[in-house]
């Protein structure tokens, strides 16, 4: 006997003399409880997936950014040459200005056709992407200018452009080349005094 509890003989029953119906209750009451799980694996499973499918999609997006990029820039190279070309011709236009106005017809129409070469090229660079940049007047902007010299200049010019060497371009909004320019800056007066 048990001296916390005299009567547990008493409660002790004869496996016979139980009731089946508590036995089913209990029985349902221990499936149900090995039935639902802390976590369903169906739901485990399907949140995996729905993770690794955003995931691939993320990648996917991503690999596709990389590529238009690398298609975009794919020419930067040979422009990059081309602007020498560029260069040259805007060299020739200044130097043939002058002859353009007082040269016979023959060395106007060869003036005339360098200009149509060289508006050409540039219409063909501008289809690929590339702008170009630097304009006298325009405020300096250290991003996208390179200045090569200062002059004294009035004082609504200065900060600004007044000359411009050579023209910058951009390809698709990344810089290849600044604009070689000159900057005003306001007339010293101590220089003056």
């Amino acid at each position: 006997m048990n001296p916390e509890n005299p009567d547990k003989s008493q409660q002790t029953q004869n496996p016979e003399d139980t009731n089946p119906q508590d036995e089913t209750a209990s029985s349902e009451g221990n499936v149900q409880a090995e039935a639902i799980p802390e976590t369903d694996p169906v739901e485990e499973l399907q949140k995996k997936l729905m993770y690794q499918q955003a995931e691939f999609e993320n990648s996917r997006k991503r690999l596709m950014r990389e590529q238009e990029r690398s298609i975009q820039f794919a020419n930067e190279r040979i422009i990059r040459e081309l602007l020498t070309v560029v260069d040259l011709f805007d060299r020739a236009m200044l130097s043939a200005t002058p002859i353009k106005k007082d040269a016979k017809s023959e060395v106007a129409n060869f003036v005339l056709g360098i200009e149509m070469t060289q508006k050409e090229l540039i219409q063909m660079l501008e289809r690929f992407g590339v702008v170009f940049h630097g304009k006298v007047g325009e405020p300096f902007d250290p991003e996208r200018h390179e200045a090569i010299s200062q002059v004294e200049s009035e004082p609504e010019n200065a900060n600004k452009v007044v000359a411009i060497h050579q023209q910058g371009c951009t390809l698709h909004g990344r810089l290849l080349q600044p604009a070689k320019v000159v900057v005003g800056k306001e007339n010293d007066p101590k220089g003056e005094a």
